[in-house]
């Protein structure tokens, strides 16, 4: 007796003329419905390719992105630094962890002035974006983050012309002194000290204190460091002033025009070689007139920088001048340098492993700490490089 399920295609199955046609039939909608399928394939692919394509760039972020479920990130782009806080403020919570990796010619770590309670507020929580943004300088916004629990510690990566710092780690206070104004002050007594010194460093007793990391880093001639600053599972943010590329100094032109580049040169040998005693000073520097300043720095130096004073003063450099720690901000730009850098820096971000949650790049062209005829370049480049690892949400700057 044969089996009551036989398979269809078994030729002992019966062959009437009926099981043929439903056979047939069968067959033919299968084929019909497989061809639909493969049609509609090739056209899908066909309109696909046909569409507007959004970038290069794009397709770099979905390749990344099967490698991270988070490669995209807000980037904001605005003209003085200082406007960072805008972007941050908005866009992130306060995180006592957070790590802010700063590229940059100079450190923007001066203390910020109080105005009211606004200072003492942030460090409660209490923030005020607007007054916060009025207070803060180009050269002293990173501090309110701190205080305001933003930041915990802050990397700052600069070229080898930079001597504000000198490369390593420093176990930094943030507080407010018996006045309710911001100071800061270092657990180990240094060189980097001098960074704050006109009235900013404090030895006394501060109140809400917040403790920080400063950890510095200097890439040399050939992009490379000593060691190299690794992010692997921290929350992070990444700031890139513009004139870490490239640097100008407007103050060293002022001078030039009032005394001549012969000058100039004494002068910056003259401050190269005052940073190893200038921090011994004992006193606020910025209170202390221009000659007893000039004595106690000369009794350190034991009269090493008394011959470039007076050569200097002799040819009618005023002593405030002299004397002025504008001078001595850096000042270089080599357009092969820039290229070099600005890979090694696509490089080292490459490395970090996880994504910021956001970048903000500051132009610093209208301060004139960016040269005008290298910024446009510096802008474009710096943005093509970023989107070789994450895919750029703006934020747009008010």
């Amino acid at each position: 007796m044969q089996h009551q399920y036989e398979p269809i295609l078994n030729p002992s199955a019966p062959n009437n003329e009926e099981t043929r046609i439903t056979r047939s039939y069968e067959y033919f909608n299968a084929k019909v419905c497989l061809a639909c399928i493969i049609l509609s394939l090739v056209f899908v692919h066909y309109y696909m390719d046909t569409l507007p394509r959004p970038s290069n760039e794009f397709d770099t972020f979905l390749k990344f992105q099967s490698q991270s479920s988070n490669l995209t990130t807000t980037f904001s782009e605005f003209e003085e630094h200082h406007d960072a806080l805008i972007p941050i403020l908005n866009k992130l919570k306060p995180n006592s962890n957070r790590l802010f990796v700063h590229f940059d010619s100079h450190p923007d770590l001066g203390t910020c002035e109080n105005e009211g309670h606004t200072l003492q507020n942030l460090a409660s929580g209490k923030i005020n974006i607007e007054k916060l943004h009025n207070l803060a300088k180009i050269q002293s916004w990173i501090l309110p983050l701190i205080m305001g629990n933003y930041l915990k510690e802050v990397i700052w990566i600069s070229g080898y012309w930079c001597n504000q710092f000198q490369p390593g780690v420093y176990e930094m206070e943030l507080g407010f002194d018996e006045n309710g104004e911001m100071k800061v002050r270092s657990k180990v007594s240094g060189r980097h000290e001098y960074y704050w010194k006109a009235g900013q460093l404090f030895r006394g007793h501060l109140k809400m204190i917040k403790t920080w990391k400063l950890v510095v880093f200097s890439m040399n001639k050939n992009g490379n460091f000593d060691s190299i600053p690794i992010i692997t599972n921290k929350t992070w943010v990444l700031d890139v002033d513009q004139d870490f590329f490239c640097t100008d100094n407007p103050f060293r032109k002022e001078f030039v025009n009032k005394y001549g580049e012969d000058k100039l040169k004494t002068l910056i040998d003259l401050h190269s070689r005052s940073m190893k005693y200038i921090w011994k000073v004992d006193g606020n520097v910025e209170k202390m007139d221009v000659f007893t300043f000039v004595w106690k720095l000369s009794m350190q130096a034991r009269f090493e920088l008394l011959p470039r004073m007076l050569w200097l003063m002799l040819r009618g450099v005023e002593l405030d001048d002299i004397f002025n720690h504008h001078y001595m901000l850096p000042s270089h730009c080599d357009e092969e340098e820039i290229d070099l850098f600005m890979n090694r820096m696509g490089e080292i971000l490459k490395g970090f492993g996880k994504t910021p949650e956001l970048i903000t790049t500051s132009k610093s062209k209208g301060t004139g700490y960016t040269p005008h005829d290298q910024q446009s370049k510096i802008s474009r480049a710096l943005k093509q490089t970023l989107k070789q690892i994450w895919y750029l949400e703006d934020f747009m700057v008010t």
